[in-house]
Order: structure tokens, then C-alpha cells, then sequence
């Protein structure tokens, strides 16, 4: 007689299996979800502006300017703020310990500092020193304003570094400052979420006070009127890149932008005509994977001059951009992931020209937050879900942990 039981036992392996994925799917659903939230305190939810105390932006103008930011903000969100505080120090140590103070006396949760006088920029001098026929190598001095004075070498064949003066946002101040508590381990939690806008450094001070005044101006508008502003804006994203670039970076890109939860518009920077109509039809983000530098981005939009050379990738000059922008409106809201080799450079070290750099253009320009988010891919991709859906790309900021985050423009800004 034939034992039907192993049937049965065989019948409940699968089934077992199964279970054992059903199950872990959803472990790994919870833990990824989950695993980098934070609890921002509800009580410390006020913005402040700060200035530097007695500098270029320490003027009655400049105080309207901010009650009239701040009246907006209230109207749009409902967020409490702090006056306009005014920072006494030099150091990025004294900085920290002033936000700190902000944030546990003074009940604030963000902060936009403004001006090129606060110690948030880092700045680099490269100078030739000598080339050796024989070896061929180069020998240049690297210098900062801390005293630093560096000789390196560079051998014959390598990439050799642009000889003059660099400036960019430093980034790990930027992270330092949000977290208040002694000693943070990133990624951690943000105590504060902040941004920074920042003027050509090459500007005169009253060129300097206009344009962040203007720019100020621009997002007290941008509250102020939401509900219009939005809505001239598709639900979408624009990406532009260079095929020059190996497709599985193209494809990584794609796959981080998903998190946004919003369509997709891929378009060459070899196809300038194409580039430039998506452009005049205004999507809500914008995003490139392109070369460029100070001055000029290979981001495809071509405005004005001779005709490109068909089926080569475009550069844009920062004239090409802004006369685009003062004619057709600011292309996109929100500005992400900004390529290195231009994303945090704040003057050209090639060049004295005054109007610089792609930072500093795009706030000019109306782009409400130009912004960059470092990490896990999958950590980025819920970063990105959460600046689409929470009330400010602030408060994602503190909701959810992240290796490294700087944001130029308004802290408050907000895609819903």
C-alpha cells in the first residue's frame, strides 16, 4: 500500500517557502522604511535669517525685507519665526554654538543663512611654482585663509589643477550645523534644517545687498501667491544629459529620480532645440548629468547666437541662462543633484569676471532651492519621496536621516 504522507509533506514545502519570502519582504519593507526616520521636536518649529552683526547685509533694508519673508511664510505655512538674528563671530565653531543657542532657547527648527560674510564658504588658492623639464613634473602651493600652505606634485601626463583662487560652499559645516547635539556621527538627524544664499563674491557690497534682497523678495512672492505660482508648473521632471556618459550613470539617475514619484522627461544636451522647448514648458524639478564649469554648463539650452554643430552637446553660458530665464520665466522650481564639477563653485578661479557663478544664477534667476543629497542610493531615493510630499523640503530634512545634504535658496520652499 502506497504512504500518501510524503505527498502531503512536499505539497507544504513551497508553501513554506512562500511564507518565508511573503514575510522577509515585508521585514525588509518596514526596516528600509523606517530606518532612518527621525522625530523632529514639534516645539522647536520656528525659521530665522541670519546675518552677519555689523556686516554688508546688517541694514534697515534688509530687516523689511525679512518681516516681509516672514509674513509670507505665515500666511503660506503657518510657521512662527524668530526675528532676524544677527551672528557676532568669525569662526565656524562660534557659528555652531549660535545655532545651537537658536535652536534650544530661541525654538528654531530652520535657518537661511544670507551673505558671503557668515564662515559657511571655504576658499583655496592653487599657484604654479615650477616645472621640471626633466621629470616633468609640476610642482604648485596650495594656500587658504586658515594659514594652510601646502606644496604638491603633479606628475607629467596627469590632470594638473586650475592655478587661482577657488570658493565653495562647505558642505561639511553645513551638515555640522544642523545636528546641535556634541559629536554627531553622520548621517544623524537634523536638529536644524538650513540653507544658505549667497551673492556673486565678486560684487560690490551694494550689488551684493541688492541681490539677496531681490532674491528674498522673490520667495516672499513665491509664499505669498503659492497657489499660482504652482500652477504654472507641470508635475514633472526635466533630465538632461550627456551621451557621453556611461548608460548605467544615466540609468542610476532615472532610477534615484523615481523617488520624486513624478514623470520622467529625458532629453539629450545634443538636441539643443529639443532642450530648449521642454524648458519653456516649465517642470516642476530639473536635473542634468552633464560637463561643465563656473561659467558654462552643457546643459543643451540655446538661446541666442550661431547655430550649434549638430550632434555635439551644447554649452550654456550663464548670459544664455539668465537672458532665457528674464524672457521666458525661471524653467523649473527646484534645481537637484547638481553635477561636481560646478555644483559648489563660487567663483571661477579662471577668471575676474564680476557675474558668477551657476549657484548664484539660478537664485537670481527665481529658482526657489538648488539642492544636493548625498548617500545610499535607496537613502536618497526616500529623501527625494519625502521633499515631494512633506510641507517643506525642510522638514524632510529632520524627518529622515541622510549622509549629506546642502540646500542654496529658501529652506522653506515646497513642491505641494
Amino acid at each position: 500500500m502506497t504512504n500518501k504522507h510524503p505527498k502531503k509533506i512536499f505539497w507544504f514545502i513551497p508553501l513554506f517557502i512562500l511564507l518565508v519570502f511573503l514575510i522577509g519582504g515585508l521585514f525588509a519593507e518596514f526596516y528600509f522604511r523606517f530606518e532612518e526616520t527621525c522625530t523632529p521636536d514639534k516645539e522647536k518649529n520656528k525659521v530665522a535669517v541670519v546675518i552677519a552683526k555689523g556686516g554688508i547685509y546688517d541694514a534697515e533694508i534688509m530687516n523689511s525685507q525679512v518681516l516681509e519673508y516672514y509674513k509670507s511664510v505665515k500666511k503660506d505655512l503657518n510657521i512662527e519665526n524668530a526675528g532676524l538674528k544677527k551672528f557676532e563671530g568669525k569662526t565656524i565653531e562660534e557659528l555652531d554654538a549660535f545655532v545651537d543657542n537658536l535652536y534650544l532657547n530661541d525654538d528654531v527648527g530652520y535657518i537661511i543663512f544670507v551673505g558671503d560674510d557668515l564662515p559657511v564658504i571655504r576658499e583655496e588658492t592653487t599657484e604654479f611654482i615650477f616645472w621640471n623639464k626633466d621629470t616633468g613634473v609640476t610642482t604648485y602651493q596650495i594656500s587658504d585663509p586658515t594659514g594652510r600652505e601646502e606644496i604638491v606634485e603633479y606628475p607629467q601626463g596627469s590632470k594638473q589643477p586650475d592655478v587661482g583662487k577657488y570658493a565653495w560652499l562647505a558642505f561639511d559645516y553645513t551638515k555640522r550645523l544642523e545636528c546641535t547635539k556634541e559629536n554627531c556621527i553622520q548621517p544623524s538627524c537634523n536638529d536644524v534644517a538650513v540653507s544658505v544664499i549667497l551673492p556673486p563674491l565678486l560684487y560690490s557690497n551694494d550689488e551684493k545687498l541688492n541681490f539677496v534682497l531681490n532674491i528674498l523678495a522673490t520667495y516672499t512672492n513665491y509664499h505669498e501667491n503659492f497657489s499660482t505660482i504652482i500652477k504654472k508648473y507641470q508635475k514633472s521632471q526635466l533630465y538632461i544629459y550627456d551621451p557621453i556618459f556611461p548608460i548605467e550613470e544615466i540609468e542610476g539617475d532615472i532610477d534615484s529620480l523615481k523617488g520624486y514619484g513624478l514623470p520622467i522627461i529625458q532629453v539629450l544636451n545634443t538636441e539643443p532645440e529639443k532642450v530648449t522647448a521642454e524648458l519653456k514648458e516649465k517642470h516642476l524639478i530639473l536635473s542634468f548629468h552633464v560637463h561643465g564649469s563656473p561659467t558654462a554648463v552643457g546643459m543643451g539650452l540655446h538661446y541666442v547666437g550661431p547655430q550649434p554643430t549638430i550632434g555635439q552637446p551644447y554649452y550654456t553660458s550663464l548670459e544664455e541662462y539668465s537672458r532665457f530665464a528674464k524672457e521666458n520665466g525661471v524653467p523649473a522650481l527646484f534645481f537637484t543633484d547638481p553635477t561636481a564639477c560646478y555644483s559648489g563653485g563660487l567663483r571661477d578661479p579662471q577668471s575676474k569676471e564680476k557675474y558668477c557663478c551657476w549657484i548664484q544664477i539660478f537664485m537670481e534667476s527665481g529658482v526657489w532651492a538648488t539642492y544636493g543629497l548625498g548617500g545610499r542610493s535607496d537613502q536618497v531615493f526616500r529623501m527625494k519621496r519625502d521633499f515631494s510630499n512633506e510641507k517643506t523640503i525642510g522638514l524632510a530634512l529632520r524627518k529622515r536621516m541622510i549622509q549629506q545634504d546642502f540646500i542654496y535658496g529658501d529652506i522653506l520652499a515646497h513642491m505641494e
